[in-house]
């Protein structure tokens, strides 16, 4: 299921309010649709805004007034509403820029010049995905990158560039590099040696100059197969197995008691490349509280990798 931000509009009486929602979109089925969450807060919105009750309205949604006179009955009506609705949708997009000109006239009558900027939407320049670079998760939601290994050099590792927003545009990188290597933001490129293992995730993070921005997470992606320690070891009553997989496999992660009989089946299926962690809380396939001493975990990851490694259960 992939989720996208949305700003949802809901016209009531002389207000408008834009309400941020989620829109869920799956491959099958009718989508995009709301979460059953969001639908009950329009609807609070759109209550509030009926009985005139701003300030709770005001509370999930950015409320805007309609308070031109178009046709200068007296009287900001409907007419007036169809009139200036285009406009005052237009005043309560994310990212726009008001340019005030100049204020004219006396009393109650006055006149302001200016213009409305909408900003284009920001996003990242994804020809990179498939290059043998960046590589899209399965969340669709980031990207991974290859892992950074102490003293194995990084040569000029270049991410996305971002298009749309309005110059000038900011790249960063958090949480900080290993030391040897540094991001050059002008290039968007990593280089140097690390001297350290670095973060397994990093995120990727372009503001432009009127406050938008756009982020990408981006997982390493594990040199090679690895089982490692669970931890806590000894445990009681939970522990947790942490292991890495470089590439699509078939994974099955299972539990044995010390004659070998197998007592949990945690994993059983095919796998992306990444980091996964997998929860065991000392019960057997149906449920049953195992009892204290030493038992085994061993992964097996396709035909490539299998390990074995000790952990003990307390009471």
């Amino acid at each position: 299921m992939n989720k996208r931000e949305w700003t949802k509009l809901v016209h009531e009486g002389n207000y408008v309010a834009a309400v941020n929602v989620e829109l869920l979109e799956e491959p099958e089925g009718w989508s995009p649709y709301l979460s059953l969450e969001d639908a009950y807060r329009l609807d609070d919105v759109r209550e509030a805004l009926r009985r005139g009750d701003i300030k709770t309205a005001a509370r999930y949604s950015r409320v805007s007034q309609v308070t031109t006179d178009t046709d200068a009955d007296g009287d900001v009506d409907d007419a007036d509403k169809a009139a200036t609705r285009d406009t005052e949708y237009t005043a309560i997009l994310r990212g726009l820029t008001i340019e005030a000109g100049e204020i004219t006239g006396t009393g109650a009558s006055a006149t302001l010049t200016f213009s409305i900027t909408v900003n284009a939407a920001l996003t990242f320049d994804l020809v990179f995905f498939g290059a043998g670079k960046l590589v899209p998760t399965a969340s669709a939601d980031g990207a991974s990158i290859p892992e950074f290994i102490s003293g194995q050099p990084v040569n000029a590792f270049t991410l996305p560039s971002a298009t749309g927003g309005t110059a000038p545009l900011t790249y960063t990188l958090s949480p900080d590099l290993p030391s040897g290597l540094s991001f050059d933001a002008a290039t968007r490129t990593i280089s140097g040696t690390p001297q350290s293992e670095g973060s397994p995730v990093y995120i990727y993070t372009v503001p432009d100059a009127l406050g938008a921005s756009v982020t990408m997470q981006l997982q390493t992606r594990p040199a090679a197969f690895a089982l490692a320690t669970n931890y806590p070891n000894p445990f009681n009553p939970a522990t947790t197995i942490q292991y890495a997989l470089p590439q699509p496999a078939d994974v099955q992660l299972t539990v044995y008691n010390v004659v070998g009989q197998v007592v949990r089946t945690l994993v059983a299926e095919h796998q992306a490349a990444g980091r996964y962690l997998v929860a065991w809380d000392a019960t057997n396939d149906n449920g049953q509280s195992l009892s204290a001493g030493v038992y085994f975990y061993r992964l097996q990851a396709g035909g490539e990798f299998h390990a074995v490694r000790k952990m003990l259960l307390l009471k």
